[in-house]
């Protein structure tokens, strides 16, 4: 699957993308900047992912994943006021806590972020201990406390 983390402005990801039990080549994003500055990361289903980020490029509302037939993806969205919603099923859940990881690194990820680490370093947690997420380190910054954005690439192999 993937790991997909939220913190302080950041949200990084995982790049690499499995399909039928096979790592595919090169680097998939999964980390996406929506319209007004806000971020999209997702795990699970691709096509779905691209579905739902459309509908937001296109300002209709926001689809449940039931829309879709998946149970498979969880879509993660921080708007650009700083309001953090995911949804795994049939709606979209505010969420209050300062972090967030989704996907199945997640548990790696919780752990690194309740110990302090930022989503970079969290993702880099997961990547070495979870079998499913892996190849480049790929984020996306919104400075919340000025109302700037701003995108921050960055790539960098994680053995």
């Amino acid at each position: 699957m993937t790991t997909v983390v939220y913190r302080d402005g950041v949200m990084a990801s995982d790049s690499q993308y499995v399909e039928n039990d096979i790592i595919m080549p090169g680097h998939h994003p999964k980390v996406f900047r929506l319209p007004g500055g806000g971020l999209m990361g997702y795990c699970g289903l691709v096509e779905v992912a691209y579905q739902v980020l459309n509908l937001i490029k296109e300002n209709k509302p926001l689809a449940t994943l039931d829309e879709f037939n998946s149970a498979d993806t969880t879509i993660l969205v921080v708007h650009e006021n700083g309001k953090i919603s995911y949804t795994n099923g049939r709606e979209w859940t505010p969420i209050k806590l300062p972090y967030i990881a989704i996907g199945s690194g997640s548990p790696m990820a919780f752990g690194a972020l309740a110990l302090g680490a930022s989503a970079r370093q969290a993702v880099e947690a997961a990547m070495k201990h979870d079998t499913t997420s892996g190849g480049r380190l790929q984020a996306m910054e919104l400075d919340l406390w000025t109302g700037e954005r701003r995108y921050v690439s960055v790539e960098k192999d994680i053995l």
